[in-house]
């Protein structure tokens, strides 16, 4: 559509150079100015919505979009991107620490090492407006835990829900901490044939 559209509905692509007044849906890119309604796709873009996005990948110019840097027992030290709506945004994590791990040098001495172990992850969330500087935050999130070696490649997977109370601080800062509950899923074997 060259302009305004109230609904788009395709197989593969929908794009609006207007604004949208009721909701747009493909199964690949949903593209428009303003969205008064919905964006169902795997990639949704759009200038702002007043609706929910819901897709793989949500890109929302004037809507919520975050850099985080965050500490927890089981990544030491966490980055994140949010994007997409207060409705529903999507998370690109990346998390990293270090281990003291035990092992046999050349000349057959143990020794123990620090090690980096990382994770890369992926997340959706919601957050909920309290007041203009109090939000809370739900999330799920799946992370791959690489275990001191670039690539773990049985599974390692590490799931977390997090429950997050967040205040403003600045024009573009926030203050945020909650509790966390994590399912780590894991075919990782030692030498004995037990479970790491």
């Amino acid at each position: 559509a060259e302009g305004d559209a109230e609904t788009q509905v395709s197989g593969l692509i929908n794009i609006a150079g207007g604004d949208v007044s009721f909701g747009q849906f493909s199964s690949l890119l949903n593209y428009a100015q303003k969205v008064d309604g919905f964006q169902i796709g795997l990639i949704n873009i759009c200038d702002s919505i007043s609706g929910t996005p819901i897709g793989l990948l949500n890109i929302v110019k004037h809507g919520y979009n975050k850099v985080e840097f965050s500490a927890s027992e089981v990544m030491y030290g966490n980055f994140a991107l949010k994007f997409g709506a207060h409705s529903f945004y999507n998370i690109l994590h990346l998390g990293a620490r270090w281990d003291d791990v035990p092992y046999v040098d050349i000349d057959g001495q143990e020794q123990t090492g620090r090690f980096i172990s990382w994770s890369l992850g992926y997340g959706i969330g919601t957050a909920i407006r309290l007041s203009p500087s109090w939000l809370i935050n739900l999330e799920a999130l799946s992370m791959h835990v690489n275990e001191t070696e670039f690539w773990t490649n049985d599974l390692n997977l590490l799931n977390q829900l997090k429950l997050l109370f967040s205040v403003r601080t600045g024009r573009r800062s926030s203050f945020f901490a909650g509790p966390v509950g994590n399912l780590m899923l894991s075919k990782r074997i030692d030498e004995d044939g037990g479970m790491i």
